[in-house]
C-alpha cells in the first residue's frame, strides 16, 4: 500500500488535523516561533523597548476587526496573549533591575526617571488600554490575566512611580471593576436564614458562596492586589494620601446599625464616582471576605492588619484613624463579629478548633509568626524609628524573574485556580470563625501603635463582648456550671492566643477587676449606729478611696457628733 494512500482512519486523522491546525491560536505560535529564529539568526538586535512593543503589538492584533467574531469564540489560553503579557513583564522588570540600585528615598524624589520601557507604558497610557480589555473579558478569561498583570506590575515598579496618574488609576479602574463583578455575581447563601436579618452580618464570604468559577477566582485574585498594593503603601507613610483622601463626617452611621451592613450601604453610594470612595470600596471589599473560607479569608484577614498599619504611621494620623474608627468602624466589625458567633457556639461542652483554620497564610510575616523576643525587638524597633519597612526591589525581581512561568503556564494556571476553587467550596465552623476574630483583633491591637485604635480596642472588646457574654458566662448558677466550665476552656484557648498586652490588660480588667492588686482578707468592722442619711450614706458608698472617704463621713456628721474623731466618721460607713 502507497504511503500516500489515505485508509478511513488515516482521513479522520488528518481531517481532526486539519481543523486543529486551522485554529488561530496555532497560527499564532507557529508565527511566533518562525519570527524568533529568524530575528536570531539574521535580525538585527532588538533593545527591550522593542521586544516589549513587540509583545504590545502582537496582544492589540486579537482585536482587529477582522478578527473580531473569532476571539468572542476563543478561551485566552487558547491565544498567546498570557505569554505577550509575561514578555512585557519580564522586559520592565530586567529595566527596572538595572536601575534598582537607587535607595527608596531617592526614588521618591526621583519619581520621574525612568527606561524607556515604563515611559512608553506611561506615555501610551497601555495599563488603562488593558483596564478597557478587561471590562470586554474578551477573549473569555481576559480579565482575571489583566488583574494578576497588576499584581506583579504594583509588586516591581518603584514606590515613587506610584503617584502617577497612568498608573494609579487604572489601578484604582480595575479594583473597582472587580469589585463590581464580584458583588454582582449570583451566590448560594449557606451559614445562615435565606432572605434573613442576619443574611450577610458576618459578611458575604461567610454566608454565601459565588456560583460563579471565575468570580471566585476573580475574588482571590482582587484581595491579592490589594494585599500587594498596601505592602508597597507600608513602605512610606506619604503614600497613604494617594487612595486614601477622606475627610470627617461625609459618613455618618447609626449606632443601632451593623458596622458591616453600614460599610456595605456607604460603600454602595460611592461605588459610581470613578474620582471618589477608594478607602471606602477598598475597606468594604476587605470586610466582606473577612471570613471566607481558604486563601481568600486569609488575604482578607492579612489586608486589614496591613490597611490598620498604613493608616496609623503617617505623622497626621488623625483623620485617617478616624475614618478607621469612626467611619469603617473595623474595631467595631470584630467585636460584633465576636459577639454573634459566641452566641452561636455551643456552650455545654467545648469544641476545639480545626487544625486546617489558619488566621493567616504562609507568607504572612506579621507579629503572630515572630518568636516572643523577637517581636518585642519589633514592637520597640516600630515605636522609636517609625514603621516604613524598606524592601529591596532589587531581590523582589530577581525572584520574580527566577520564576519559570507566571502568566503562560497553563497547567501552573488551572492548578492554582483548582486550589481556590476548592477552598471556596468549605465553610468555616462557628468555633473557627470565633477564634479568627479573636486572633485578628488582637494582631490589630499588636500593629497598631496608636493610643487612639488602642483605646478602641479595648473599650469596644471589653463593653461589647467580654463583660455581655464571658462575664455572664461565667457567673451562671450551680444547675448550669457546665456552661461556666465550657467557658474557661474557651478563655485558655482565647488566652494562649493572644500576644497584645492591651487585649490581655482589657480580658484581666473584667476578670480580676481593675485594681489588679494582690487579694486581701476582709478587715473586720465595729457596728455602729448610722449617724447619716440614707441620701449620704450612698454618697459615701461610691468613693472608693478609704482616707477621702473618712475625711467625707466627718464633714457630713452632725455636729454633735465630731468629738467621735475620724475613726468614728470612718466607721459610719457599712462595709459592701
Amino acid at each position: 500500500m502507497s504511503f500516500f494512500t489515505n485508509s478511513p482512519h488515516q482521513g479522520a486523522s488528518n481531517r481532526r488535523a486539519s481543523r486543529h491546525l486551522g485554529a488561530s491560536g496555532m497560527f499564532d505560535r507557529m508565527r511566533t516561533l518562525v519570527d524568533n529564529v529568524t530575528e536570531a539568526f539574521d535580525g538585527p538586535a532588538q533593545t527591550r523597548k522593542d521586544r516589549l512593543l513587540d509583545n504590545w503589538m502582537r496582544i492589540q492584533e486579537y482585536y482587529t476587526p477582522q478578527r473580531q467574531d473569532d476571539i468572542c469564540k476563543l478561551s485566552v489560553t487558547d491565544t498567546t496573549i498570557p505569554h505577550h503579557m509575561e514578555g512585557m513583564l519580564r522586559e520592565l522588570a530586567h529595566e527596572i533591575l538595572d536601575g534598582a540600585q537607587i535607595s527608596i528615598d531617592e526614588a521618591l524624589a526621583q519619581p520621574l526617571e525612568f527606561g524607556a520601557c515604563m515611559e512608553y507604558l506611561l506615555q501610551y497610557h497601555v495599563l488603562s488600554d488593558l483596564v478597557d480589555l478587561a471590562e470586554r473579558d474578551v477573549p473569555r478569561g481576559m480579565r482575571k490575566y489583566v488583574v494578576r498583570f497588576f499584581d506583579y506590575f504594583t509588586s516591581v515598579i518603584p514606590l515613587g512611580l506610584l503617584p502617577e496618574s497612568a498608573i494609579r488609576l487604572p489601578l484604582v479602574a480595575i479594583m473597582r471593576q472587580c469589585l463590581q463583578i464580584v458583588e454582582t455575581s449570583p451566590r448560594t447563601v449557606v451559614n445562615g436564614p435565606v432572605g434573613g436579618p442576619t443574611e450577610h452580618r458576618l459578611g458575604r464570604g461567610y454566608h454565601s458562596i459565588m456560583n460563579e468559577r471565575a468570580a471566585v477566582v476573580l475574588c482571590h485574585d482582587l484581595l491579592q492586589l490589594i494585599v500587594t498594593l498596601f505592602t508597597r503603601l507600608r513602605e512610606h507613610s506619604s503614600m497613604v494620601y494617594l487612595f486614601f483622601d477622606w475627610t470627617n463626617g461625609e459618613m455618618v452611621a447609626s449606632n443601632s446599625e451593623l458596622a458591616v451592613a453600614a460599610l456595605r450601604s456607604a460603600s454602595s453610594e460611592y461605588t459610581a464616582h470613578s474620582v471618589r470612595g477608594h478607602e471606602l470600596f477598598i475597606v468594604h471589599t476587605i470586610v466582606e471576605y473577612l471570613l471566607a473560607p481558604g486563601a481568600t479569608g486569609q488575604l482578607a484577614r492579612e489586608a486589614l492588619v496591613l490597611v490598620v498599619q498604613v493608616l496609623a504611621a503617617p505623622e497626621d494620623a488623625e483623620r485617617f484613624v478616624a475614618f478607621l474608627l469612626d467611619q469603617a468602624r473595623v474595631v467595631e466589625v470584630l467585636v460584633e463579629h465576636m459577639s454573634y458567633l459566641h452566641a452561636q457556639m455551643p456552650m455545654f461542652r467545648p469544641v476545639p478548633r480545626t487544625p486546617a483554620s489558619a488566621v493567616f497564610g504562609d507568607a504572612y510575616a506579621g507579629p503572630r509568626r515572630m518568636a516572643p523576643l523577637d517581636r518585642r525587638v519589633q514592637n520597640e524597633r516600630d515605636i522609636k524609628g517609625g514603621r516604613a519597612q524598606r524592601v529591596d526591589i532589587g531581590a523582589r525581581l530577581r525572584h520574580l524573574l527566577a520564576q519559570p512561568s507566571l502568566l503562560r503556564a497553563r497547567a501552573t494556571q488551572d492548578q492554582r485556580e483548582s486550589r481556590i476553587l476548592a477552598a471556596a467550596r468549605t465553610a468555616l465552623e462557628h468555633v473557627d470563625a470565633f477564634f479568627v476574630c479573636w486572633e485578628l483583633l488582637d494582631e490589630i491591637a499588636a500593629v497598631a501603635h496608636n493610643e487612639h485604635v488602642l483605646r478602641v480596642v479595648q473599650s469596644q472588646l471589653m463593653n461589647g463582648f467580654l463583660r455581655t457574654h464571658v462575664e455572664p458566662a461565667l457567673l451562671t448558677s450551680a444547675a448550669a456550671r457546665n456552661q461556666a466550665l465550657t467557658m474557661v476552656s474557651y478563655l485558655t484557648d482565647m488566652i494562649t492566643a493572644t500576644h497584645s498586652t492591651h487585649v490581655l490588660d482589657a480580658l484581666f480588667v473584667v476578670l480580676l477587676g481593675p485594681d489588679l492588686m494582690p487579694e486581701r482578707a476582709p478587715q473586720p468592722t465595729v457596728e455602729r449606729p448610722s449617724m447619716l442619711s440614707p441620701e449620704d450614706q450612698q454618697m459615701l458608698d461610691m468613693i472608693e478611696d478609704d482616707a477621702l472617704r473618712a475625711e467625707a463621713a466627718q464633714l457630713l456628721m452632725p455636729p454633735g457628733s465630731t468629738n467621735f474623731g475620724s475613726d468614728a466618721a470612718a466607721s459610719e460607713i457599712h462595709p459592701v
